[in-house]
């Protein structure tokens, strides 16, 4: 009897350390849960990443620069009523079961801004009220420093927004966000919000900006109306 009491003594003293053991493991670090909720509900409704100044570690360092946009650029909204363009506004009609008119009114409608062009120029951004090449007028100009990246569904696709602000508190455009150019696309552009806040450029989901380069061809907007 005494060795069995010597036993149950000693299960006894093993039990609660072994079941502290086991909540432990499944108890989180203080601060855990918080730390690893990284995604947040997007304007479209779908889960987006939206990475804190900490990331930027795991962004390019030619993205973290406005030198990756750098030069002169065209607003594409100023293009569109070309006669010209016609042909691409007419397949697009086809394309969509609608009108070429109705076509072109919705690209203006994505492509609206109110500025004609962009100069960008090592931190500092020029946005005019027409084509550089065209003596465009200054409607604002200030210099950006990087802030940190957004992500957002596009056409069913996450894409990364680059967004940089302003470093004069009177900047007309406090955030400007860019996507990155694709040089490998026949026409060379890019996409871009601008506006107050990385929240407010976030939600308005249909509307993106594009610039072109200066050397952009008809047939290239033609194939772009298009797609």
């Amino acid at each position: 009897m005494t060795k069995h009491r010597a036993l149950a003594a000693c299960l006894a003293l093993a039990l609660p350390l072994t079941l502290s053991a086991c909540g432990g493991a499944d108890e989180q670090t203080p601060g855990a849960a918080e730390s690893s909720a990284t995604a947040v509900e997007s304007p479209s409704g779908a889960a987006d990443s939206t990475p804190s100044a900490a990331d930027s570690a795991s962004v390019p360092a030619e993205l973290q620069s406005l030198s990756s946009w750098k030069g002169e650029w065209n607003n594409i909204d100023n293009y569109l009523d070309d006669p010209a363009l016609a042909p691409g506004y007419e397949a697009a009609a086809k394309k969509n079961n609608s009108t070429p008119d109705e076509e072109k009114a919705a690209l203006h409608k994505r492509r609206a801004s109110d500025f004609g062009g962009l100069v960008i120029d090592g931190d500092k951004i020029t946005f005019l009220d027409n084509f550089p090449s065209k003596d465009g007028k200054e409607i604002s100009s200030s210099e950006y420093t990087w802030d940190k990246t957004y992500e957002s569904v596009v056409g069913g696709k996450t894409r990364t927004w680059y967004a940089f602000k302003a470093t004069d508190s009177a900047a007309k455009y406090p955030t400007v966000m860019f996507f990155p150019i694709d040089h490998e696309e026949d026409l060379l552009h890019f996409h871009m919000r601008y506006g107050n806040t990385p929240d407010e450029l976030l939600a308005k989901e249909d509307w993106f900006p594009t610039v072109v380069s200066p050397d952009t061809t008809t047939e290239q907007l033609i194939a772009e109306i298009s797609e």
